[in-house]
């Protein structure tokens, strides 16, 4: 599974958010790269441990972000998130009860992609115009 790239076509221009997307990325790309193999079903768990202590901040920062903004699909994009954080705990019971790392290691990068790379091209960039309509109006956030 090839992982997602980062360049300045995902950047929202928003230093501490770019910083952020770029992060998560990495973790996702860490779990598709052969020598990424989680050695157990723990690891996996472990990673989703990591990754919800740092989405919570960077929702929390994107959240401060689109109420600075007016953002007019706030509502939707916080429930996104909420809904994110939940199948993340899921999919951490799943591995605990799995207990196969090769699965896991598959299931984990398939889970990172949807849950990391789809919203972050189809749903954070959406607020990108937004932002800078703001930027331009009101000055940097």
């Amino acid at each position: 599974m090839p992982g997602l790239t980062w360049n300045d076509s995902l950047k929202l221009w928003i230093e501490v958010i770019d910083a952020e997307h770029e992060t998560l990325l990495a973790m996702l790309n860490h779990t598709t790269e052969p020598d990424g193999a989680l050695v157990t079903a723990r690891d996996g768990t472990e990673l989703i441990d990591r990754l919800l202590l740092f989405v919570t901040d960077h929702f929390r920062h994107e959240e401060e972000v689109m109420v600075k903004i007016n953002y007019p699909d706030f509502e939707s994009h916080r429930r996104a998130h909420i809904k994110l954080r939940e199948q993340a705990r899921f999919f951490k019971t799943v591995l605990i009860e799995e207990g196969d790392p090769a699965l896991a290691r598959i299931e984990l990068a398939g889970f990172l992609s949807d849950w990391l790379a789809n919203h972050l091209v189809q749903v954070d960039l959406l607020m990108a115009p937004h932002i800078a309509r703001h930027i331009a109006l009101k000055g940097p956030l």
